[in-house]
C-alpha cells in the first residue's frame, strides 16, 4: 500500500524514537474525526500514548488510512476527548 510522504517521514521518525508505538487502520469517516486530535493523550490497554495524526492533514485520505499512537511524550499534552478514545478503542480492539 502506498504511503504519502508525511506518513513516510513520520514512520521514519517513529521507528528512530526508541520508543513503543502502533498503528491502527481507521475508515474514512473515522480519520475525520480524529485528524484534528494530533498530539492528544488516548489509552490503549492501559497505558497513555500520543494520538499522531499530522500526517492526515495534508494528504488526501488514502483507501487505508492509519493513525499512530506512540507511547512516549505524553506529558503535557491534552487528553483526548471521550468520542476520540472510544473511536480509538474500537479501532485496536
Amino acid at each position: 500500500m502506498a504511503v504519502g510522504a508525511d506518513e513516510e517521514a513520520l514512520v521514519a521518525f517513529l521507528e528512530r524514537s526508541g520508543g513503543e508505538w502502533i498503528a491502527a487502520a481507521c475508515s474514512v469517516a473515522e480519520v475525520e474525526r480524529l485528524r484534528r486530535h494530533d498530539h492528544h493523550v488516548v489509552t490503549v490497554s492501559g497505558r497513555a500514548g500520543l494520538l499522531l495524526t499530522y500526517h492526515l492533514w495534508s494528504e488526501p485520505v488514502s483507501v487505508a488510512p492509519r493513525v499512530y499512537i506512540l507511547f512516549r511524550h505524553v506529558d503535557g499534552h491534552p487528553r483526548a476527548p471521550a468520542e476520540v478514545q472510544r473511536s480509538i478503542e474500537r479501532l485496536l480492539y
